[in-house]
């Protein structure tokens, strides 16, 4: 299962997902991910710590809605990713690409 949670503030976006991100709820991010407009200049956060597990399509949603924000003028962080989310993101070298990541040990 996963949950994603949206808090809309005035500087910024928060998401919040919690759970597993895998092949089967990918569209839930993707939904996330088109609905995200936020006002130009906005800062997103996208919050894993409450993520248990990660693959691949997974990954490549976050790698998506992390680029569909900086499309849209916002700056994208990530934050709290840790244990095998941690360890398959930098697998796939999306911690390095991705200069905003704020890891949790």
């Amino acid at each position: 299962m996963l949950t994603v949670v949206r808090t809309d503030g005035p500087a910024e976006i928060r998401l919040r997902l919690e759970g597993v991100l895998d092949v089967t709820r990918v569209a839930e991010v993707s939904a996330v991910t088109e609905a995200l407009a936020p006002v130009e200049g906005q800062r997103v956060v996208v919050d894993l710590s409450g993520l248990r597990l990660i693959d691949c399509a997974g990954a490549g949603a976050l790698f998506s809605l992390c680029r569909r924000g900086r499309e849209r003028g916002s700056r994208v962080d990530i934050e709290g990713v840790r244990d095998q989310p941690l360890v398959l993101l930098r697998q796939l070298g999306l911690v390095e690409r991705q200069a905003s990541f704020a890891a949790s040990h």
